[in-house]
């Protein structure tokens, strides 16, 4: 109920084994935001306006149940997919980079000429605040990866910050700079 694959079929009554055409699938990621992903369309078919089509059945599919923002994943190196998402309706927003860093577990008590006293907080209200002033809330335009789909990105809102903080843990560190 919360996804949908969209296939593009050649019918083709000599050939019962003809190939597809095109695919494309949409995932509700929250209660208002659609993901698209994964489209292909078929060499043999390109410049038919199915990528269009397809992605636009998505759309109708995505609002039908209540999504009002649509994303999808292009990795940016990847120039026909840029064409494709622009030409279906995407427009470029953020761009995201995965790394996997090495925390220093004495990192925040044994810095060099440290004077500030640094708390930590579980509180979703500070973790919050912290958020929404973020140089990185700007740059990636309030998005973040999902907590149910680790490749999918939704707008992280203040409700959601409770309810991770009910479910698992968030953890916000305060300085005396305030």
């Amino acid at each position: 109920p919360r996804q949908r694959t969209f296939v593009v079929d050649v019918l083709d009554e000599d050939d019962p084994g003809a190939a597809i055409a095109g695919i494309v699938q949409f995932v509700l990621v929250s209660e208002t935001e659609a993901w698209g992903q994964g489209i292909r369309v078929n060499p043999n078919y390109r410049g038919r306006g199915l990528s269009t089509a397809m992605t636009h059945a998505g759309f109708d599919w995505a609002h039908e149940r209540g999504a009002t923002v649509a994303r999808n994943p292009v990795f940016s190196w990847n120039v026909a997919s840029l064409g494709l998402s622009r030409g279906a309706g995407f427009q470029p927003a953020t761009e995201f980079r995965y790394v996997h860093p090495a925390p220093d577990p004495d990192g925040l008590s044994t810095r060099e000429g440290a004077t500030e006293e640094l708390q930590v907080t579980d509180d979703p209200d500070v973790a919050w605040s912290f958020w929404v002033g973020s140089d990185a809330y700007d740059a990636l335009s309030g998005l973040s990866l999902t907590t149910e789909r680790s490749w999918a990105l939704s707008r992280l809102t203040r409700a959601a910050f409770g309810r991770i903080a009910d479910e698992q843990r968030v953890v916000a560190v305060e300085s005396d700079r305030g």
